[in-house]
């Protein structure tokens, strides 16, 4: 038995195509409005289980101010990803649409429009309004 023969059979360069792939989807907004929505959701939870660690390992440490700056990390790596949103293209606008829910008794709960509102909350919080501007201009584009 020729192992050459048996792996002659696979696309050599499968990898490679694979790799261009990723590398290409990784550039469309469908996949940075994709990485918004998990920053914010499962980062929070992130965050909250490295506060909880921290405050049951050392009571000495202030857990407020731990809280804050994994706030201020989650949100600043979730704008990262959704300030790249483009309002005149329609390929943007249409990916944002693929991850809402259209149906009005649960367009609330669509994870994109959660994430949306928390972020918001939080830009008001830190007095960062140009942020919030953006945020609530693509809130308002899905209604």
């Amino acid at each position: 038995m020729d192992k050459e023969k048996i792996f002659g059979l696979f696309d050599n360069n499968f990898d490679e195509n694979l790799q261009k792939e990723i590398g290409s989807y990784k550039k469309s907004f469908h996949f940075k409005i994709g990485m918004f929505i998990k920053v914010v959701i499962y980062g929070d939870k992130w965050k909250n289980s490295v506060v909880s660690m921290f405050s049951k390992a050392n009571t000495d440490f202030d857990v407020k101010d731990i809280d804050s700056v994994g706030n201020m990390m989650l949100y600043t790596r979730a704008w990262y990803w959704i300030s790249q949103f483009d309002f005149d293209n329609k390929e943007c606008i249409n990916d944002l649409n693929i991850f809402l829910d259209k149906d009005e008794e649960t367009y609330n709960s669509s994870d994109l429009f959660i994430s949306l509102m928390r972020t918001i909350k939080y830009f008001e919080k830190t007095e960062e309004f140009e942020k919030c501007a953006f945020l609530v201009k693509i809130r308002d584009l899905l209604k």
